[in-house]
């Protein structure tokens, strides 16, 4: 083979191995590299979310009640208040409280993390702050489902407007941690050996 070509297929060679390298999404444990503010971040956003929509149900609920209050029961009356009841069904389901609960619970994790001085202890902590964050993406993957599906169904703008709040702070989580995965204990760890200080 010519100079020439042996430059250009290693030169080949290369491009490959870079594009592969870039486009190659690498798993990793979020334990030890996780941010405790990151955390705390993310949490906030989806509470401001979760505030929003319930502000909604509130509004609705009393719309309801003016509605029940008001003039006699007509059948236009009482369809208003079907497709109300739909909307708050709607709130409901893409309220995200419950991601916010696994939220929190990553960031004592991480919190206690970060007060360690044990390397044994802070591996530990690490794991299971590695499960923890697993859970987390798990049920953002499932909650950002539910809360695109309420979303497609809205007919009011401004409840659309809180759903997509919601969406937004779901899908900042999963950037956050869509590539962490379960803890992989060592070969020594498994036989129940310490792990070094």
């Amino acid at each position: 083979m010519k100079p020439a070509a042996i430059v250009h297929s290693l030169r080949y060679a290369l491009f490959l191995a870079l594009v592969s390298r870039v486009f190659t999404i690498q798993a990793v444990e979020c334990g030890p590299l996780t941010n405790t503010d990151k955390i705390g971040q993310l949490q906030q956003f989806v509470d401001e979310g979760n505030s929003a929509l319930l502000r909604g149900r509130r509004l609705l609920a009393e719309e309801v009640g003016q509605l029940l209050k008001g003039a006699p029961r007509t059948e236009a009356a009482l369809v208003e208040i079907e497709r109300i009841n739909r909307e708050q069904e709607l709130l409901e389901s893409a309220g995200a409280s419950e991601l916010g609960v696994w939220l929190s619970s990553a960031g004592t994790l991480a919190a206690i993390r970060d007060a360690m001085q044990d390397k044994r202890d802070r591996f530990v902590v690490e794991m299971y702050l590695s499960l923890q964050l697993v859970m987390v993406k798990q049920h953002a993957e499932i909650q950002l489902n539910s809360v695109n599906r309420s979303l497609a169904k809205m007919s009011r703008p401004g409840l659309a407007i809180d759903v997509a709040k919601v969406r937004d702070s779901v899908n900042a989580v999963l950037a956050e941690f869509r590539n962490c995965e379960s803890p992989k204990l060592p070969p020594k760890a498994q036989r129940g050996s310490k792990q070094p200080r």
